[in-house]
């Protein structure tokens, strides 16, 4: 799988797993959608890991609470601004 995903796409899958694992610790049944910012420079590389967890992944393993995957501009949706800087706080 390493040499299919790039960084980005790993990271993408990997969060995607720690959601699944914390929605079934919760007893949290729905699809858990994501949202991230339009102007990702890696939207591709996370577009190739959403559809292979989404269509190819969880045939193998069942429901993985992997919901839609949408872009949009952090200047307009607040909660992408504060992940942005919670993510400049932590580099």
């Amino acid at each position: 799988m390493r040499e299919s995903f790039s960084v980005y796409g790993m990271l993408f899958n990997l969060a995607v797993m720690m959601n699944h694992k914390l929605a079934m610790s919760n007893n949290y049944a729905d699809r858990i959608p994501i949202i991230m910012d339009a102007g990702n420079t890696h939207k591709g590389h996370v577009m190739e890991a959403h559809e292979f967890m989404l269509n190819r992944w969880q045939r193998f393993t069942g429901d993985l609470h992997l919901g839609s995957l949408s872009f949009d501009d952090d200047k307009v949706l607040n909660i992408l601004r504060a992940a942005d800087m919670i993510a400049w706080r932590a580099r």
